[in-house]
């Protein structure tokens, strides 16, 4: 297993041996422009290694060839080496954040999300219904609408009614019931997933207050700079373009929740929005037919997914692709 040392860092990384260095850098957080999708063409991703390897030369000229420079799209480990990595080949040194909080601004009070009080029968020998069954009379006593979760949710939900006494509060969008409250409040995460960043804003959903907004360099400019390269490196492998993708999402929700004080089983709700080649990838559905005439997109409505419930929340995301209630769409704009 080749050593590799990264210059100016003093980063060492431990590789496979044939591993492609473009591939090694992502998953240890390098990250380098790859307009060309990892094709060779552009040359953007030169770096300079020692010793000099046959592989990795790609179209460089004789001249850089010669003086150890190499494509990492192209270069195969296969030996120990030292590699050098010019500090403007950085995709973070030419991506510039661009945040306008008043973009997502929400009115104090003009959240949809509310909590609702409710007293569970509790269940006897001459009353024994199901504990979904008697959540569900108590929230239609409300005016709520509600759907058996997903069956690994129901034995969360069981213990959690159990744990409060038959006392619970449901989380509530409008008319539909989204998940039981947690001590901590309810909160929901929105997400923009672009191109080059990756936009997210935590709000507590009760009354809309934004508690934080970052700003990421998304993970898949290793995959190309524009849609139509991460659809053609989608469809040729579906994994890597989809989990970069997670991987910036993930970390921009945990970096949110920390500065807020806030604990990922109080996220109840994640919204992502994108344009329809980001969406279709993160549903893990090939949109290889939206880079040829007519561009025509699988889907082109949201998808809801419900998952096993806000205590699952950031866990859930890298397991299952999805945070509890979570909803992925193109804009409506």
């Amino acid at each position: 297993m080749p050593t590799i040392h990264l210059n100016p860092s003093g980063t060492t990384l431990q590789a496979p041996k044939g591993a492609l260095l473009r591939d090694v850098l992502q998953q240890a957080g390098v990250l380098l422009d790859y307009p060309c999708g990892g094709k060779g063409s552009c040359r953007q991703c030169r770096v300079i290694v020692d010793p000099a390897p046959e592989s990795g030369k790609g179209k460089l000229k004789e001249s850089e060839s010669a003086n150890g420079v190499r494509l990492a799209c192209q270069l195969a480990l296969e030996e120990d080496c030292t590699i050098t990595i010019p500090e403007e080949r950085l995709s973070g040194k030419t991506w510039k954040q661009g945040l306008r909080d008043q973009d997502i601004a929400i009115a104090i009070g003009g959240g949809s999300v509310r909590e609702i009080e409710l007293s569970l029968v509790e269940p006897t020998l001459e009353d024994q219904r199901a504990d979904w069954e008697r959540l569900a009379t108590a929230l239609s006593e409300k005016g709520i609408q509600s759907s058996p979760p997903a069956p690994r949710s129901m034995e969360k939900l069981s213990a959690s009614v159990r744990e409060r006494g038959w006392k619970v509060r449901a989380v509530c969008e409008d008319s539909r019931f989204l998940w039981l409250a947690e001590t901590g409040g309810c909160f929901g995460l929105a997400v923009d997933l672009g191109t080059t960043t990756v936009d997210l804003a935590l709000l507590e959903l009760s009354t809309g207050k934004l508690l934080g907004r970052r700003a990421h360099l998304n993970r898949q400019v290793a995959f190309g700079a524009d849609v139509i390269s991460r659809a053609q490196s989608f469809h040729a492998d579906r994994a890597p373009v989809r989990d970069a993708a997670l991987a910036t999402i993930e970390e921009g929700a945990h970096q949110l929740l920390k500065q807020a004080g806030v604990q990922p089983s109080s996220v109840v709700k994640t919204v992502v929005v994108g344009n329809p080649i980001m969406i279709h990838i993160l549903n893990g559905i090939d949109p290889y037919q939206l880079t040829h005439v007519p561009y025509i997109p699988v889907v082109a409505s949201s998808r809801p997914v419900i998952s096993a419930g806000p205590s699952r929340s950031m866990a859930t995301w890298r397991r299952s692709r999805s945070f509890p209630r979570t909803s992925a769409r193109t804009p409506s704009g």
